[in-house]
């Protein structure tokens, strides 16, 4: 089975609208194709050490079978 962490490092816990639309519409992908997910997320001055936390936390803590790495002032298309 198909588990996605999705892993956003937020510079002071921020979220940007188009961010935060795209995972609305990366959510309603999800469930159209039965796939599960999980959100982690770190606000840290520095991006590098933010993603390795991120990357050692999904490895070390979770059952995800994927980890996608999305920064929180990007859109996307689902």
């Amino acid at each position: 089975m198909t588990k996605i962490t999705i892993a956003s490092p937020a510079f002071g816990e921020v979220f940007y609208t188009p961010y935060v639309q795209s995972i609305f519409r990366l959510m309603k992908v999800f469930q159209r194709r039965k796939w599960d997910s999980t959100f982690a997320s770190i606000a840290y001055a520095d991006i590098a050490e933010s993603r390795n936390f991120l990357l050692t936390r999904w490895f070390d803590k979770t059952d995800a079978t994927h980890l996608l790495f999305i920064d929180a002032d990007m859109g996307f298309p689902a």
